[in-house]
């Protein structure tokens, strides 16, 4: 693709370095006007589109993408540092993509609109689609693909498995309290509430709690399994119990 070394430097503070210091692009632009410089692996979709916007080619440039190439251009624009030159591109790009936010989740959906709304600052989005991750997210959460600050996926991390662990840590307070006498409003009734429970547990494969990072559970298919256990005819049961209502 052939390019302007002038845009590039104006756009680029890295690429600037590159041109214009000891590199050796540099050195070959000096000697022959023009330089090659290689790129791997970047999406070639997104590279059009920013040098387009560098090269100010303005109406080839979409008003209107997805998240999925929006993530790609904003690796880009990480890299090389230019997130003055896509400001007013960006605008139209946030209007469009804030009425695109999901409400169900994807894992890889999910990652892309965390990078994006994180690193061009929508707080908004960002506020949401965490929330949904922490809420929906079935197994420890990691970005290969794009370069989200390690502290965001920690707090992400760390809110899902506490909150799975709460729910966790409630059945295991009202199981003991039953085994313990603690609950329940007689010993007919605590058997009763008892043995259900452990039925519960065994057919969902939570007689044995699993351990953090509690792969294949999110917090809202936990609380949803816990929500179908059946009820006995008890007036006390574990439902009750989460729900604060004294036994």
């Amino acid at each position: 693709i052939q390019v302007s070394a002038k845009h590039l430097q104006l756009a680029s503070p890295m690429l600037n370095r590159q041109l214009t210091g000891n590199f050796d692009e540099a050195q070959h632009l000096q000697q022959t006007g023009k330089v090659e410089i290689t790129v791997e692996s970047w999406d070639l979709e997104a590279l059009l589109i920013l040098l387009r916007i560098i090269h100010g080619q303005n109406r080839q440039v979409p008003q209107i993408i997805s998240v999925s190439l929006c993530a790609r251009i904003a690796v880009l624009v990480d890299y090389y540092a230019c997130q003055e030159a896509v400001e007013i591109h960006l605008r139209a790009w946030k209007s469009h993509l804030e009425t695109q936010v999901p409400t169900s989740y994807n894992a890889t959906a999910t990652i892309e609109w965390i990078w994006v709304s994180s690193f061009f600052e929508m707080a908004e989005v960002f506020d949401r689609v965490t929330l949904l991750a922490i809420r929906h997210g079935d197994d420890h959460m990691e970005s290969t693909e794009f370069p989200i600050k390690p502290k965001i996926m920690d707090a992400i991390n760390s809110h899902r498995e506490s909150s799975i662990s709460s729910v966790f840590n409630l059945i295991s307070r009202w199981r003991s309290g039953l085994r313990q006498g603690v609950f329940g409003c007689n010993y007919e009734c605590r058997c009763v509430d008892l043995g259900a429970l452990e039925q519960s547990l065994f057919l969902a494969n939570l007689h044995e709690p699993p351990n953090p990072p509690f792969a294949g559970w999110s917090f809202e298919s936990l609380v949803t399994h816990v929500q179908a256990f059946p009820k006995p005819k008890s007036h006390c049961n574990l439902l009750t119990y989460i729900n604060h209502d004294k036994c």
